[in-house]
């Protein structure tokens, strides 16, 4: 009896993570899965430091430079280029000292000396083994493992961007449909008529009218882009807030004041069923035959099409967990409805169920139907 209870309070001081880790790490194949995912991880996140035509260091006419490094200010604005080094080929300038990245290529660059497909083992046209392509080169001479590294950055972007915008509506959707239903959720008819009216107001003014700063900022960079997005975004709510603050004097009249019960889940459940009607490949192609090809826009389609079967499952799991005693019982202690809808086992279920792995599927297809423009 004694040694029963020293092995529960060993279980539950050691905590809820670690018995996860403990456990995850007895499969083998998990722990070196976990430990390849976490290579690849590395190798996007270094990727310019790995493979670029720039160099990590030198010292050209007597300054020191980090070019590497100095690109990341430029890229955002806070800092430009020098002009005695705007616009320089790096390979071809007089350095007094010079560190290279172990690749001193980019996927783009073209290395005429060496075109046709060389392969790694066959006779390359370079100057040193420093310059040696490792992997060899395409056709047009583009050096196939710089090619690898940076894809492998585009396809771990696609997957956890795109798969975090799904997470976030799957989880909006399926929480306000399981938990609400088609009767949970009351509103006055003064609120019902506010809301449309000021989402169809937001929308024309966080989207219409801000549709330039959008696109400028899609083909700008993905920061800036995600900044205009938040700013339309806050347009929206605050439309939404305001609609909410008008609509309140009216709950006085007899007829605006009464409640009305929003069929919730039904709403969310037709929206589900049209998206998934879509398919999502041909939906990214029709976009980028009309739109100009971007990897952000590639996300955010992907992303905007994959919530469907998460909402689905966190539906049905907020349709088991509202119906628990417990749930009853934070509504007799008065929690509200937020409180109540934490739920840390709805939590760990969705984080099982990203299929993150599909996402990164889908763009190596894009891929190889060459969606990809340079």
């Amino acid at each position: 009896m004694n040694d029963s209870k020293k092995i529960d309070n060993g279980a539950s001081s050691q905590g809820y993570w670690k018995m996860v880790r403990k456990q995850l790490f007895k499969n083998r194949i998990a722990k070196y899965s976990i430990r390849f995912i976490v290579v690849l991880i590395v190798f996007a996140a270094c990727a310019d430091i790995i493979a670029n035509e720039k160099p990590l260091a030198c010292n050209y006419q007597g300054h020191v430079y980090f070019p590497v490094f100095k690109s990341y200010l430029v890229s955002t604005g806070i800092s430009e280029w020098p002009a005695e080094v705007q616009n320089v080929e790096w390979k071809k300038l007089n350095y007094q000292w010079v560190v290279f990245p172990p690749i001193p290529y980019l996927p783009q660059n073209i290395d005429e000396a060496n075109v046709h497909s060389v392969g790694p083992f066959d006779k390359q046209q370079v100057r040193s083994i420093h310059w040696r392509h490792w992997l060899g080169t395409d056709e047009l001479g583009h050096d196939i493992l710089a090619a690898m590294i940076y894809g492998t950055r585009i396809a771990m972007l696609v997957g956890i961007v795109s798969m975090g915008i799904a997470a976030i509506i799957g989880l909006i959707m399926g929480l306000l449909a399981g938990y609400f239903g088609d009767d949970r959720l009351k509103l006055t008819r003064a609120q019902i008529i506010f809301n449309l009216l000021f989402i169809m107001l937001g929308i024309f003014y966080a989207f219409g009218l801000r549709s330039y700063a959008l696109s400028d900022a899609l083909a700008s960079s993905f920061i800036s882009f995600l900044l205009q997005l938040m700013i339309s975004i806050l347009i929206l709510i605050i439309m939404l807030c305001v609609g909410n603050v008008l609509a309140m004097p009216f709950k006085k009249v007899p007829f605006l004041g009464r409640k009305v019960s929003i069929p919730v889940d039904i709403i969310v459940s037709r929206c589900i069923e049209v998206m998934m009607s879509i398919p999502t490949l041909f939906l990214i192609m029709a976009i980028i035959a009309v739109a100009k090809p971007s990897v952000i826009l590639v996300m955010v389609v992907i992303g905007a099409t994959a919530w469907t079967g998460i909402a689905r499952f966190v539906r049905a799991e907020l349709l088991r967990i509202r119906e628990l005693e417990y749930i009853e019982a934070a509504h007799a202690l008065g929690y509200s409805e937020i409180r109540t809808v934490e739920d840390p086992t709805l939590i760990y279920a969705l984080l099982n169920y990203m299929h993150f792995h599909q996402q990164c599927f889908l763009q190596i297809g894009l891929t190889l139907l060459a969606v990809w423009s340079e």
